[in-house]
């Protein structure tokens, strides 16, 4: 069944077709996309070509469906190099695109080597200016060459401290300046936070408990958009049933909502509180907090509305990847010529002269010994000999066990396992 249903060449061979005509197409000349774009055509008509089908005659179609795809200076460069009336070749296209992609490669390398010079320089030019300005940067509490806002004394003080620091040193509210700085040279801007004319370094963000007196102090990344809105969608209030004495952290929890501040795990094992309430496994649970009860886990939401979901993705080049596969191929690279220890050719010279066929069809072959091994050994005929009598006081004690003994050695020589030996 499973033969039958995936094995459908028809439907195999549609899709590679389908996946031909679905390339994407190039705005922008790009070595890049070129080279994926090539890849993908090459890698359909391989599959198409092992199922039989005549790829070798398509090339017209193929030109036609190619060269509709590829960017406009890419489509210019190649009608250039045609010449005359002679009709073209897929096999002149594939060089064509190859060669194209190879100058494509080296132009870009060399604009990102021009690129990583220039801003080289900048940043040497930077670090210059940098050191000259050191000696004006003298801050009055530290005494320290460096700017107020990096002062590790200045961000340890409160803020009412810190107006005052900044107003005893005339230094500008906004941008922690010189009052002297001039506006047309040093823009500043009002604060992040709370939009007032002062520094973001100056303010302090307190999150107070609503239903008792805890509060912290926090210190916070200052983000346009911290993440997506949550819930995704809003939710129908009428589905959550809580205790009358649950006092939520968000009373408005169904709502989808912007994030106003996201604490970190530092912060929220210590709001963290005992208790803990769930109504069954197909309902999220309540978690008591510093703050209030929170809401969380899984919601069964008959909801056909998606929103998009933003995800950070590392993609690599296709010539990295055939670069990959070169470098596989050439480690997993078999010789053709095998080389043999002496043992293993003994072992091929040992089967070459011993082995035989039986009248079922299976080889047989004597087992290998080493004949230095084997010599080794010494005479062992004495010790066997002496072996005997031992054997035979043991059975004689016994009864029993000689009967069985004597059983098993006959049974052994019934089914030729073995023969009695001659005397020499």
């Amino acid at each position: 069944m499973l033969k039958r249903r995936y094995d459908d060449k028809r439907l195999i061979i549609q899709k590679h077709v389908k996946a031909l005509f679905d390339l994407p197409s190039i705005s922008k000349e790009n070595h890049t996309k070129l080279r994926q774009l090539l890849d993908g055509a090459l890698k359909h008509l391989r599959a198409l070509r092992s199922m039989e089908r005549p790829v070798d005659y398509w090339d017209d179609v193929l030109l036609y469906l190619i060269s509709g795809k590829m960017d406009s200076t890419t489509n210019k460069e190649w009608e250039n190099s045609l010449t005359g009336d002679d009709i073209p070749t897929w096999h002149k296209l594939i060089e064509f695109l190859e060669h194209r992609c190879h100058i494509l490669e080296a132009i870009d390398r060399k604009i990102q080597m021009q690129s990583s010079s220039t801003s080289q320089g900048k940043a040497n030019q930077a670090r210059s200016a940098a050191h000259l300005a050191t000696n004006k940067a003298l801050y009055q509490i530290c005494k320290g060459e460096h700017f107020i806002f990096s002062c590790s004394q200045f961000l340890k003080l409160a803020p009412e401290d810190r107006f005052k620091s900044a107003k005893e040193n005339k230094l500008c509210l906004n941008c922690l300046w010189s009052l002297s700085h001039t506006v047309k040279i040093w823009k500043s801007s009002s604060c992040r936070t709370c939009s007032k004319r002062h520094n973001t370094k100056m303010v302090e963000i307190f999150v107070t408990s609503r239903y008792c007196s805890y509060n912290i102090t926090v210190t916070c990344l200052v983000l346009k958009q911290i993440s997506e809105c949550l819930p995704n969608t809003s939710l129908n209030k009428e589905d959550f049933k809580f205790p009358q004495k649950v006092q939520l952290a968000d009373p408005t929890f169904y709502q989808s909502t912007d994030i106003e501040i996201l604490l970190g795990a530092e912060t929220f094992w210590d709001i963290l509180c005992v208790g803990r309430i769930k109504e069954s496994v197909e309902h999220p649970l309540l978690q008591k907090m510093l703050f209030g009860w929170i809401l969380g886990g899984k919601y069964p939401s008959n909801s056909k509305h998606v929103k998009s979901v933003v995800c950070n993705a590392t993609i690599k080049s296709a010539i990295e990847l055939d670069e990959a596969i070169a470098k596989f191929w050439q480690i997993e690279q078999v010789y053709e010529q095998p080389i043999r220890s002496a043992e293993e050719r003994d072992c091929e010279q040992h089967y070459e002269r011993t082995h035989t066929r039986n009248n079922q069809g299976r080889f047989v072959v004597k087992l290998p010994i080493k004949q230095d091994v084997l010599e080794s050994l010494g005479n062992s005929h004495d010790t066997a000999l002496k072996q005997f009598p031992s054997l035979e006081r043991k059975l004689n004690k016994n009864p029993l066990l000689k009967q069985e003994y004597t059983r098993f050695i006959k049974d052994y020589q019934v089914l030729n396992h073995m023969q009695l030996v001659t005397s020499n």
